[in-house]
């Protein structure tokens, strides 16, 4: 994985993390792994390198939770999967490197794939979930 992130410079050769907040790749859908985080293959000049992405911002169902937790989690995916499409052209941006791997955003149509997450209620915000009971909903 630190191959791929020094292919992006997300991570210099020292393992150091490198922001890039202002940049922005074209990237397609591979596939979606959970309603976080998203396998991508960026578009690069010398060709494509394929990453996973987690969404910035946002806690989301875990697909290996309680029983409800579960269900929101395969709730969710199925949702995201109703609305991005594999191979679909998407840009990635502000791609960092976080706790378990890359962090940033994903836009399809013009659209922030968290916000709109966030307004179909699918995750919450990273601030408002250390004690989400996702059997709630």
């Amino acid at each position: 994985m630190i191959a791929g992130l020094l292919l992006l410079g997300v991570v210099s050769s020292a393992d150091m993390p490198l922001s890039l907040k202002n940049r922005q790749f074209s990237a397609r859908i591979a596939y979606v792994i959970d309603v976080k985080t998203y396998a991508v293959d960026v578009s690069l000049p010398y060709g494509s390198q394929r990453i996973k992405v987690a969404l910035d911002g946002i806690v989301a169902p875990e697909l290996y939770g309680n029983a409800c937790e579960r269900r929101a989690a395969l709730e969710a995916k199925a949702f995201v999967q109703s609305i991005l499409w594999p191979n679909e052209t998407v840009i990635v941006r502000n791609l960092r490197a976080g706790r378990s791997g890359v962090v940033g955003d994903i836009e399809f149509a013009g659209r922030n794939l968290a916000e709109v997450l966030l307004r179909f209620k699918q995750v919450v915000p990273e601030g408002e979930a250390t004690a989400r009971n996702w059997c709630r909903f």
